[in-house]
């Protein structure tokens, strides 16, 4: 297992924030940066402006799934099991190499 350490991530626990995410931000600059969700185990892209990745966490932060370049106007899977959701600028699955099982700190 690789506990993978993502400096560039906000927490957003409020329910404003949950329901907003990344809507009217603008993309995250660097790889490994985006917003965490806890308690959201799906998310929506509607008024994303941009492609993300999704990482989604059981209570351990372990990687349980990964959804790559979500698509603007689309649903994530629902991952029943997820604790908290990555929200991160597109292509950081792929660069950091995150695997389900690797853990994950913010």
């Amino acid at each position: 297992m690789i506990t993978h350490v993502l400096e560039k991530v906000k927490i957003y626990s409020s329910i404003v924030g949950k329901i907003k995410g990344l809507i009217g931000e603008s993309e995250p600059a660097e790889t490994g940066s985006g917003i965490a969700l806890p308690g959201v185990n799906s998310v929506h892209t509607f008024f994303v402006g941009y492609p993300i990745d999704l990482v989604f966490l059981n209570s351990d932060n372990k990687i349980i799934r990964t959804a790559e370049k979500q698509r603007r106007f689309s649903f994530s899977p629902i991952v029943w099991k997820a604790k908290t959701t990555l929200e991160l600028k597109q292509g950081s699955v792929s660069k950091l190499k995150l695997k389900v099982g690797d853990k994950v700190e913010f």
